[in-house]
């Protein structure tokens, strides 16, 4: 999800801080995240072209590869998911959806608070 928030960003570069915004985790988890993905040659650090204080940190073209196919898999994944389900059966896997996303919600944000 990291690599789709940079994908995703305008201009495909995000900053450290606006990443962990995006994401609402820590800078410090961005850091260290960013830092793996670094290392696996998905994403690179270059200084920010407005800002020479700034780092901005953009996709590979491997990790472009991968944003894409992250993004074909969920749209493979909600087609599999919702082919053949009725309105009400849609309605309630939503439902559904949307308590799970509280539930990650709420226990990062008390990982976040445990830091």
């Amino acid at each position: 999800h990291l690599l789709a928030a940079v994908g995703d960003a305008p201009g495909g570069s995000l900053t450290i801080g606006e990443l962990a915004a995006a994401l609402g985790i820590t800078p410090a988890s961005v850091t260290v995240a960013v830092g793996k993905l670094m290392r696996k040659e998905y994403l690179i650090k270059s200084k920010s072209p407005t800002d020479g204080r700034s780092v901005v940190i953009s996709l590979t073209r491997s990790g472009a590869k991968i944003c894409r196919l992250h993004r074909y898999f969920h749209r493979k994944m909600v087609r599999s998911v919702t082919c053949g389900v009725s309105e009400a059966e849609k309605t309630a896997l939503l439902s559904g959806v949307e308590k799970l996303d509280a539930f990650f919600s709420q226990k990062a944000s008390e990982l976040m608070l445990e830091e």
